[in-house]
C-alpha cells in the first residue's frame, strides 16, 4: 500500500476517534441516552406488563409485584443504578471544573461555583445510596405521618440550599453559558418534582390519583389478565404487612414512588451532568 495512502487512511481513523469520542463525551449524548432509555423503557413496559405479549410478565411472576417496572425501577435497580453512575461523574466533572477554572490569586466564582455543586452532588449520593433520609426519618417510629414528610421536605429544603447559594451567588460567569444555564435549570425542575412527590405530596392523595391513573390505563388495554396481577400484587403486599405489622405501599403508590419518581431523579441526574459537560466543552472553545 503506498504511503500516501496509509497516511490518508491514518488520518481519517484518527478524526473518526476524534469524532467519537468527542460525541460520547458530550452533553447531548448523555441527554440523548437517557431519554431514549426511558422511552424504550415504558415501550417495554406497555408490551411485558400490560399487553403482556408472548407471556413475558410471567418471568415476574415469583416477585413480590409481579411486573418488569417495578424491578427495572425498584431502589437500587438498574434506573437508580444509571443515576448513581451519572452524579457520580457530575461530582468528578465538577470537582475538576472547580480546580481548572482557578487562577493565580485562588478560588474565582467558576470554581466556588462548580465545588458548591460537587459538595451537593456528595450529599445527594449519600442520601441515595445510603438512605440516610429513611433511617432518620422515615423509619422513625416515634414521628407522624404528617411529621415525617415535613422533616422530608426540610431535609431536601438543606440539600438544595448549596446549589441555589451557588445559582444566586456565583452564577454570573457560569451563565455565560446558555446551554449550561439550560441544562442546569432543567436539573432543577426534575429534581424539584422529585422532591415534591417524595415529601409535601405524600401527605395527600396525589401519588395515589397518579397511580389510579395509571391502573385505569392499564386495564383499559390488558384488560382482566392484567388487573387480576395487580391485585395480586397487592395481595402479597396486605400478607407481608399483616405477617410482619408492618406499614408497605401499595401497587399503585409504589408505581409512583418508582417509575414516575426514579424517572425524574434520572432526569434530573443526567441534566446536571450534561451541565457540567456543556460547561466543560464551552471554556475548551
Amino acid at each position: 500500500m503506498p504511503k500516501s495512502l496509509q497516511k490518508y487512511i491514518e488520518k481519517i481513523r484518527k478524526e473518526v476517534r476524534r469524532k467519537t469520542e468527542n460525541l460520547i463525551f458530550s452533553h447531548k449524548f448523555v441527554v440523548y441516552f437517557t431519554l431514549t432509555f426511558l422511552f424504550l423503557s415504558y415501550i417495554a413496559i406497555f408490551f411485558i406488563d400490560i399487553r403482556n405479549i408472548f407471556g413475558l410478565r410471567s418471568v415476574f411472576d415469583g416477585f413480590l409485584v409481579p411486573f418488569f417496572w417495578d424491578r427495572l425501577f425498584m431502589e437500587a435497580g438498574p434506573v437508580e443504578n444509571i443515576q448513581w453512575i451519572f452524579l457520580t461523574c457530575f461530582i468528578l466533572l465538577s470537582s475538576w471544573l472547580s480546580f481548572t477554572t482557578k487562577n493565580e490569586d485562588g478560588f474565582t466564582d467558576e470554581s466556588i461555583f462548580w465545588m458548591l455543586f460537587a459538595v451537593a452532588g456528595v450529599f445527594m449520593v449519600l442520601e441515595d445510596v445510603g438512605n440516610i433520609r429513611h433511617i432518620m426519618i422515615r423509619r422513625n417510629p416515634n414521628l407522624s405521618w404528617i411529621m415525617r414528610n415535613t422533616l422530608e421536605t426540610l431535609f431536601f429544603g438543606l440539600l438544595g440550599s448549596l446549589p441555589v447559594l451557588a445559582v444566586v451567588k456565583y452564577r454570573k460567569n457560569i451563565f455565560r453559558s446558555k446551554t449550561t444555564s439550560k441544562l442546569l435549570l432543567l436539573g432543577f425542575v426534575f429534581y424539584i418534582c422529585a422532591a415534591t412527590l417524595s415529601g409535601p405530596v405524600e401527605v395527600t392523595d396525589i401519588d395515589t390519583e397518579i397511580g389510579n391513573k395509571f391502573y385505569e390505563f392499564s386495564v383499559f388495554f390488558g384488560g382482566e389478565d392484567f388487573r387480576e396481577a395487580f391485585e395480586e400484587g397487592d395481595r402479597r403486599i396486605e400478607s407481608i404487612e399483616k405477617e410482619k405489622d408492618i406499614i408497605m405501599m401499595d401497587v399503585r403508590t409504589r408505581f409512583t414512588d418508582f417509575v414516575v419518581e426514579e424517572s425524574l431523579e434520572l432526569l434530573g441526574a443526567t441534566f446536571l451532568l450534561a451541565s457540567a459537560l456543556s460547561y466543560k466543552e464551552f471554556i475548551s472553545t
